[in-house]
């Protein structure tokens, strides 16, 4: 006899089967949908951190260029958790984060060097412009003076002493390397250890000579640099006068900053070394920036005495980096120095 009980109770049991496979596979769909929800919304905020940092930092790194070498600037920016350091880089005007396998871009109007920090979170990054680019780096290390300018006089030399700061939290080492030839001048840092201990919160002093030699005349270029997982460095620039030296202009190189469409002023100093009067020096503006460029410098210039002369500078509509020189001369003397102006 057919047991209609029995059949009802195993047909029960299935559809109770049947029924909890559907409310298992429906909490599984829903979870996976929210689950996938819950992590596109952590890339899409995780990239909003990265895009935000990243932008940050290429306007910092702008404005400082655009304020001149010298300028340091501090900026903390939080890095995101998911970025892909192998794949996230900095090279010549481009900032790279990768993050949740998306690249985000940002570039900059100069080089920048320099590389992202090794974690994510919040970074404070230093910023130095050096004129033609601009270093940033994680490690808070600042020096002062930024750049050496000087003027020295045949067989003579100069003193400076460089400190290095630091207010990280870490120890660091830095190589101290002097890049520098010439047979007619000589830099030169009188400190015994070239390598540099600089412990959290601390500064060192790194002591820089600079000689010129009896026969040395005209202006000479070397750098100051610290070598280390991120690299600083000083441009050290001067020049070697003779004592017989007749018309000089000074300084022998100027960068002025200026925004597009602006005028403002400047001057550079002119100077006879001779025991006789020099007349009627002029002044004159190379092509490039004589357009933007004017002086009406025409002198007689006092013996052992200097002069000034004025510059009036309008920038052009267009940003960039407009280069020249600027000369003064008399009778059988010329004395010459560059000038770039900076159009931002």
């Amino acid at each position: 006899m057919f047991n209609f009980k029995a059949h009802k109770v195993g047909q029960s049991s299935v559809e109770n089967l049947i029924l909890v496979a559907t409310a298992l596979f429906i909490i599984t769909v829903f979870v996976a949908v929210v689950w996938n929800q819950v992590e596109m919304q952590r890339l899409l905020e995780q990239q909003r951190i990265g895009s935000n940092a990243i932008n940050l930092l290429a306007d910092e790194i702008d404005d400082a260029y655009f304020l001149g070498s010298g300028t340091i600037k501090t900026v903390n920016v939080i890095i995101p958790a998911m970025i892909d350091f192998e794949d996230s880089y900095i090279s010549g005007k481009t900032l790279v984060l990768s993050v949740g396998g998306s690249d985000l871009v940002a570039s900059t109007s100069v080089e920048v060097r320099g590389s992202w920090p090794d974690s994510s979170g919040a970074h404070d990054f230093l910023i130095r412009s050096y004129g033609d680019y601009v270093s940033i780096s994680s490690s808070l290390v600042s020096i002062s003076p930024s750049v050496i300018n000087a003027t020295i006089q045949q067989g003579k030399s100069a003193y400076f002493d460089v400190n290095i700061f630091s207010t990280d939290s870490t120890e660091l080492i830095y190589l101290i390397d002097i890049n520098f030839e010439s047979s007619y001048a000589s830099v030169s840092s009188t400190r015994d250890d070239q390598n540099i201990l600089l412990l959290p919160d601390s500064v060192q002093t790194i002591p820089i000579v600079i000689s010129c030699s009896p026969s040395a005349s005209g202006s000479f270029s070397a750098t100051l640099n610290f070598i280390s997982d991120v690299n600083l460095s000083v441009p050290i620039t001067f020049s070697c006068l003779s004592g017989q030296t007749k018309l000089n202009i000074m300084p022998k190189s100027k960068i002025i900053n200026i925004p597009i469409s602006s005028s403002t002023s400047d001057h550079f100093i002119v100077c006879n070394g001779t025991p006789d009067d020099i007349l009627k020096v002029r002044s004159q503006i190379s092509s490039g920036i004589n357009q933007y460029v004017l002086s009406s410098f025409q002198k007689d210039i006092l013996a052992y005495s200097c002069e000034r002369m004025d510059l009036n500078i309008f920038a052009p509509s267009n940003a960039g980096v407009y280069s020249g020189e600027v000369s003064v001369y008399s009778t059988g003397l010329v004395s010459k120095a560059t000038l770039d102006l900076n159009v931002y």
